[in-house]
């Protein structure tokens, strides 16, 4: 009978074990890999609701940064497409600027065979149209920001307007 008894004791140890897991190991939170004891235990305390419902909480907060990101990205991209119609619209008026320069060097030319400028005068013409035109390839060719564009493409417009205008007081 001792044996028996022996046994039954035995084994409901090694039940024990199996069913509770060892008492020494501490529980980690996971269901899927704790002892029976510790599950009852998460069960019974509400750990595993909390932890599923931080998990959503975080995945929650997870997608509305994504959705913040993303509205940025499209603020920015927005922001890029008007820039560049920005320089596009520069670029073209600094092409303008260069034929607007070309019209006015035949000007200056056919004023001089028309003996309409003296040669101090032709050459003072001559001189401020060259020195726009290296303002004008120069600004062409930089890759400043768009508003230091913007500035030196109206200052030289200015300067080309003035010369524009001194030549139309020129007979000829």
């Amino acid at each position: 009978m001792r044996t028996n008894l022996s046994s039954g004791v035995a084994g409901f140890a090694l039940l024990a074990l199996a069913v509770g897991g060892c008492s020494s190991a501490p529980c980690t939170g996971n269901p899927a890999t704790d002892s029976l004891m510790c599950v009852q235990q998460g069960i019974n305390t509400g750990a595993y609701d909390r932890r599923v419902a931080d998990a959503r909480a975080e995945a929650s907060e997870a997608q509305r940064r994504a959705a913040d990101a993303r509205a940025e990205n499209e603020r920015l991209q927005g922001q890029i497409a008007d820039a560049q119609a920005q320089q596009q619209a520069l670029r073209a008026k600094i092409a303008g600027q260069r034929r607007d320069l070309d019209q006015m060097s035949a000007r200056i030319a056919k004023l001089q065979a028309d003996g309409a400028l003296s040669p101090g005068e032709s050459s003072l013409q001559l001189a401020q149209l060259d020195y726009l035109r290296k303002r004008q390839q120069e600004l062409a060719q930089s890759q400043a920001a768009t508003r230091e564009l913007q500035q030196k493409a109206a200052a030289l417009q200015a300067d080309i307007d003035a010369l524009n205008a001194a030549l139309a007081k020129v007979k000829g």
